[in-house]
């Protein structure tokens, strides 16, 4: 499986990790069958995010990539090449998404429910792309419902996957409410709208910095993280 690597660069340098983990991601060969490969996703381009990825996943569909999947990794995100490879095993089980439980910016958990003793991997309505692999399948049966768009001024084309939209509430108590999906839910919206399903493998817990080093570990403290473990204590 030939799995295409997009890193989020962080604007801050303070958690440029990138070398960090381009050269561990390529040090990577317990598994022949996988082969992760660098996508590039520089910060200081001139559009959005949301257009950054999407023109990352128009250019998986090109027949000469020969790319089955792409992982989004946030570089603040601490975390083993054994665990991408985690992630790379659940696409191959044929899992179309798959995410992994790490504390976000705002201090949630990414992917956390009520049972956060889950050994088993479990389906969610959406997730955050600090950690998390995307196979091209969803992204063919996505382009098949969206036109290719011209970018004003420039001469490349994307399928805008990530486009943020604003959705109506279908509950009753709010059937005048209307939100905002940004580009992480919108994409997570139209996964489940193609009749995909979002995955996250409670066994995949990594870290992420924030002001210091914060792991999921630290907010679950009863949370079985021996590879998070390994990491924090080689990161001292």
């Amino acid at each position: 499986m030939n799995i295409a690597i997009s890193i989020s660069q962080s604007k801050s340098t303070k958690y440029n990790r990138l070398p960090v983990v381009l050269s561990g991601l390529s040090a990577y060969k317990q598994d022949e069958n996988i082969r992760f490969m660098i996508a590039d996703m520089p910060s200081d381009s001139q559009h959005s995010e949301s257009v950054q990825k999407s023109i990352i996943a128009s250019a998986l569909l090109n027949p000469s990539a020969k790319i089955d999947a792409l992982m989004f990794i946030d570089d603040n995100i601490i975390f083993t090449p054994e665990q991408a490879a985690m992630i790379a095993f659940n696409l191959r089980n044929g899992k179309p998404v798959v995410s992994a439980k790490y504390v976000k910016s705002n201090g949630d958990i990414n992917g956390a429910i009520l049972d956060s003793e889950s050994e088993k991997p479990y389906m969610v309505k959406e997730v955050g792309m600090g950690f998390t692999a995307i196979h091209r399948r969803v992204f063919e049966k996505m382009a098949s419902k969206m036109p290719n768009c011209n970018l004003v001024g420039d001469t490349v084309k994307m399928f805008p996957f990530f486009m943020p939209f604003i959705k109506k509430s279908y509950v009753a108590l709010f059937k005048n409410a209307h939100y905002y999906l940004d580009n992480e839910s919108a994409f997570c919206a139209r996964v489940i709208d193609c009749g995909f399903d979002i995955w996250i493998d409670p066994a995949i817990r990594i870290g992420a910095i924030r002001d210091e080093s914060c792991f999921v570990s630290s907010i679950i403290p009863s949370a079985k993280d021996v590879a998070v473990e390994k990491v924090n204590t080689s990161d001292k």
